[in-house]
């Protein structure tokens, strides 16, 4: 078999000769009579830089087409039985083709910049689509062979509506990708398994995915699975009926299509979507002879991947430009096109997604909400005002003022905007305490009582910063001084506390204090202690307490990872499973919380 980065069939590995090759695969073939002790594997990556992946390829030893791991190091790749005391997993444990490989070929190490065009190409002659989407998705196929080099990966979306084509995009992905697992609306607890696997990071791609917001655990795996090391949380009941919590992997790079939007908070913001329209692409099915020269690509982004995944100069790109969330998106894509012709093509279409998202946040209700408080704050500050306590009545005038609206007389809480349709006062309150972490004071005023809403600077600060409000550089550089206080005041009462807690702290009669070795920091909350404090909260606050701001409350306490989320959606899972399993709150359940917040346990 002859292909391009292929020689004739003359050794068995590039970069050693032949006595070093002999003297690798000798006691590789010796190990094979403790068979019973090596372990089988899809995917490995040893300490030393060797890579092991699961192959079909023919034995040179009896002639047999079987099960064999190709080991690559960096200069060379060879076909072993066994390795180290592994051997390959057999093609009927996963859900794909499997990489089939001649062990009399030589195979050389691929160039990026080729194996980029080859892929490019395959997209071209498939996919209708504006070409820098085409780039966007090739350079997502050949990154699905290199996820483990990245802290975080992009989901990608298709969106469209019947014979827009989206699934025949995701057909291709899935004859292309790193060991995916493809199909319909996949049950959670397949994804789940799939996932389970030790040793590398497969792909996902998973058609019609749009009823996601009805399945928890699923929603789960694709909020959390973005980011390296990401585990989830789930209840094992043993066969006894006791309850026990399990972690899982959800760590991939994953491909979804489907009709609509998905509407899962802390996911959307996930995809890079790519609306697909019908189109007329150069070819609208698969044969077997684009069958065949996908067998020749994948093989080469396998050989690719095991050069990749330890090459040192990989991923390396400073770019001070791309910050935050588009950071997490596009990085993992813009390292894939580093050494092709395409990546300024591709740096431009970044910047203008930057921008575009800028703007969009701008323009959300939470940009604007934001915008009210501050221009709110900098009518106080003008005043001679130096606190962050606001009547709520003041920010409700000022967004009647913004968006020209007025109640009518039989609904004097709510009003009808062109812009944002119905707000009440309600869903203001809230957003203010969900967005911009407001603590609600009520105070009597002669026989009126007036709602306050009390900020903090620092969350105001990062709120101005992350919805882009401009022109209010007055509270901004007020709100930097009230933080710097606070900052302070937080200080002198942690040292505070440490003194007091010290000096209540009995000395035993016989014992005489020479010197203070060290402060042990307080463990932190458990499970029930958790809940313990959940329920003062909510005796405290819970009749003005929303459950997400109940859980970006919960997110400040000093908790294990295993209890805190990086995300409210996911914190607010975590909160309620240890309700639904907790003891102890069942038997406080009826004691001194209101009936609102009793609805976190359902």
């Amino acid at each position: 078999m002859s292909a391009q980065g292929m020689e004739a069939p003359q050794a068995l590995t590039v970069g050693r000769d032949i006595e070093n090759a002999k003297a690798i695969i000798k006691p590789i073939v010796d190990d094979r009579r403790s068979s019973k002790r090596q372990k089988p594997i899809i995917s490995k990556t040893f300490e030393d830089g060797h890579v092991a992946e699961a192959v079909v390829a023919m034995d040179l030893e009896d002639g047999e087409v079987k099960p064999m791991l190709l080991v690559g190091d960096g200069y060379g790749y060879q076909l072993a039985s066994n390795f180290r005391g592994f051997t390959a997993a057999s093609p009927k444990t996963y859900p794909y083709q499997p990489y089939v490989f001649d062990s009399r070929i030589s195979y050389k190490i691929p160039k990026t910049a080729e194996l980029f065009e080859e892929v490019l190409a395959e997209v071209r002659r498939f996919i209708d689509l504006d070409d820098e989407y085409r780039v966007l998705l090739a350079a997502s196929i050949m990154l699905s062979y290199v996820q483990e080099r990245f802290e975080t990966v992009p989901y990608i979306y298709l969106l469209g509506d019947n014979e827009s084509g989206k699934t025949h995009a995701l057909l291709l992905v899935s004859y292309l990708a790193y060991r995916p697992l493809y199909g319909v609306s996949i049950p959670s607890a397949d994804i789940f398994t799939y996932l389970g696997n030790d040793g590398f990071v497969p792909t996902i791609i998973e058609d019609e995915i749009q009823g996601i917001e009805r399945d928890t655990d699923k929603s789960k795996i694709w909020k959390s699975g973005y980011k390296k090391g990401a585990k989830v949380p789930r209840i094992k009941i043993k066969a006894n009926g006791e309850r026990e919590m399990e972690h899982y992997n959800t760590f991939s790079l994953k491909f979804a299509a489907g009709e609509k939007l998905i509407k899962v908070k802390g996911l959307t913001e996930r995809f890079i979507v790519i609306q697909m329209i019908e189109g007329l692409p150069e070819k609208d099915y698969y044969d077997e002879q684009d069958f065949r020269r996908f067998t020749k690509l994948r093989n080469k982004l396998l050989l690719w991947r095991i050069n990749k995944l330890t090459d040192p100069r990989f991923a390396q790109l400073e770019l001070p430009w791309l910050r935050g969330r588009m950071r997490e998106l596009y990085l993992p894509l813009l390292a894939v096109l580093k050494e092709t012709r395409y990546y300024s093509i591709f740096e431009r279409f970044v910047r203008r997604m930057i921008e575009d998202r800028v703007e969009a946040k701008r323009n959300s209700f939470e940009g604007f909400l934001t915008r009210i408080v501050a221009m709110v704050l900098k009518e106080k500050i003008k005043e001679g005002k130096s606190d962050l306590k606001i009547e709520f009545l003041d920010i409700w005038k000022e967004i009647k003022k913004e968006l020209n609206a007025e109640e009518s007389l039989s609904k004097p809480n709510r009003l009808e905007t062109d812009v944002f349709g119905t707000l009440t006062k309600q869903k203001v309150g809230r957003r203010l305490r969900e967005v911009l972490g407001s603590k609600v004071k009520r105070e009597r005023d002669g026989d009126k009582v007036k709602v306050y809403h009390i900020f903090k600077a620092m969350k105001l600060l990062k709120a101005i910063r992350k919805y882009h409000v401009t022109d209010v550089t007055d509270v901004t550089d007020f709100l930097r001084d009230m933080a710097k206080k606070e900052a302070e005041e937080n200080a002198i009462k942690t040292e505070e506390k440490t003194v007091s807690e010290a000096e209540e702290k009995p000395i035993h009669p016989r014992k005489t204090v020479t010197s203070v070795t060290s402060v042990t920091a307080p463990a932190p909350l458990g499970p029930t202690g958790l809940l313990v404090r959940l329920r003062r909260l909510l005796q405290e606050n819970g009749r003005d307490m929303g459950l997400y701001a109940v859980c970006d409350e919960i997110r400040e306490w000093d908790l294990p990872s295993e209890l805190k989320a990086d995300d409210l959606p996911h914190q607010a899972l975590i909160l309620k499973r240890l309700i639904q399993i907790s003891g102890y709150w069942r038997r406080k359940f009826d004691f001194g919380v209101t009936g609102k917040v009793l609805k976190i346990a359902k």
